[in-house]
């Protein structure tokens, strides 16, 4: 279970909590960009952040916890921008959109994890969990069935990995538009509304 404390608290303490998170995200994040994450101990993450052993085991259990913190760092962020745009504006499409350019911009740390043997299970439960969020937050579940919207998710979850494969050579328009004319016709062939949420 993830160790990572979170607290509202934003006094010096806090501060110096959110730095120290930083810098050992930080320093996982260059490592993966240069070795596979089997090979990034904790002592060379702890090295490549200035910090030691300790201070890492205040804040994560493990690798993953450091990279789930990124996730969900990212998420928060991904949300800020989409609860900037009018409510009624908020499509499948542009989530996707919005998602995927956030993907693209941190294209060089996800592409190791994504390809990781040990780790490619993992990443999937992760992207499929944050989906379910974004889902869950942003778009109005209509008559669809949660198996439905289950196989719809993992689609998605399937599409970015395939996209991730070929170093994201499509835009994120194009995967989304992609995406929006599958889940479309999906929705034609059983004879329902199109997708999760509509355009």
């Amino acid at each position: 279970m993830s160790k990572i404390k979170q607290t509202k608290s934003r006094g010096p303490r806090q501060t110096q909590i959110d730095c120290s998170r930083q810098w050992i995200v930080g320093a996982y994040s260059k490592l993966i960009t240069t070795m596979p994450d089997e090979k990034i101990t904790i002592t060379a993450i702890c090295s490549t952040a200035g910090v030691g052993r300790q201070t890492f085991y205040r804040h994560f259990s493990n690798k993953k916890d450091v990279f789930a913190y990124q996730m969900d760092h990212g998420y928060d962020l991904y949300c800020e921008q989409i609860r900037k745009l009018p409510r009624e504006s908020v499509t499948i499409e542009i989530l996707l959109v919005e998602a995927f350019d956030f993907w693209q911009q941190h294209q060089t740390v996800l592409n190791p994890l994504a390809q990781s043997k040990d780790l490619n299970h993992w990443f999937m439960e992760m992207f499929t969990r944050i989906w379910r969020r974004i889902a869950s937050e942003f778009l109005p579940v209509s008559r669809s069935s949660q198996y439905d919207i289950e196989f719809q998710i993992a689609g998605i979850t399937g599409v970015f990995l395939h996209w991730l494969e070929r170093d994201m050579k499509e835009s994120p328009e194009e995967i989304a538009r992609f995406i929006v004319t599958l889940l479309d016709s999906h929705a034609v062939n059983r004879g329902a509304s199109p997708h999760i949420a509509g355009r």
